[in-house]
């Protein structure tokens, strides 16, 4: 009974990120696929770590989709496309990717702003199991400009957040004054951007958890 327990709490990351990955419900979205430009298929969808498109149609059939095989997707009200050159974090190590990965498009205009989620071991238990869920911004001046990863501390700012925002807002004061006052912090890079994208005041989000985080 004693092994049986010991097995149990070694394997105990593996289930979950079993769960994590064969578990995701599917949700009503549409996509675009590479292969026909100009239709749009309505159909349940799931994304698997940003690097698989799962979709069911209205009899079942479930098909597997690429980055490279899909130019854009919907779920819901959120938007995703492809991007690809940007680092990930693994552990304790950061590694520039030349896959292409589905990302979260946020916010479009002079600026895009991007967000990569997946899951990366942390490398704990004898066997490597367990990991964590990584959120990544990215932003961009063009679909043809280079990728620039957005960093933060674990307060959510910090000098490098800082420095990497700043040549992004260089036609407006107003954001740089925040931004370096250190209003701005991670969570309202959202708002941010689609301040600077549609030339409004930046209006930070409304606290939607119990305890006023955003």
């Amino acid at each position: 009974m004693r092994l049986f327990y010991l097995i149990i709490c070694l394997l105990l990351p593996q289930f979950a990120f079993a769960q994590i990955f064969g578990f995701i419900p599917f949700e009503s979205g549409s996509y675009v696929a590479a292969s026909s430009p100009t239709t749009r298929v309505e159909a349940g969808l799931k994304l698997r770590n940003g690097e698989l498109l799962i979709a069911k149609d209205g009899k079942g059939k479930k098909s597997e989709f690429s980055p490279q095989q899909i130019i854009s997707f919907r779920v819901g009200d959120r938007k995703y496309t492809t991007a690809t050159g940007f680092e990930t974090r693994n552990g304790l190590f950061s590694a520039s990717t030349t896959r292409v990965k589905f990302v979260e498009l946020l916010d479009s205009g002079q600026v895009i702003l991007m967000r990569y989620t997946y899951y990366a071991s942390n490398g704990s238990g004898p066997y490597g199991g367990g990991g964590t869920q990584v959120e990544e911004y990215l932003l961009r001046r063009s679909i043809q400009s280079a990728i620039t990863p957005i960093e933060a501390n674990w307060l959510g700012g910090g000098k490098h957040f800082m420095e990497t925002l700043l040549p992004y807002l260089s036609a407006r004061p107003d954001l740089i004054k925040a931004l370096v006052a250190k209003e701005i912090v991670v969570d309202d890079l959202a708002p941010l951007i689609h301040a600077l994208n549609t030339n409004q005041p930046f209006v930070r989000p409304k606290p939607t958890g119990p305890f006023g985080v955003h």
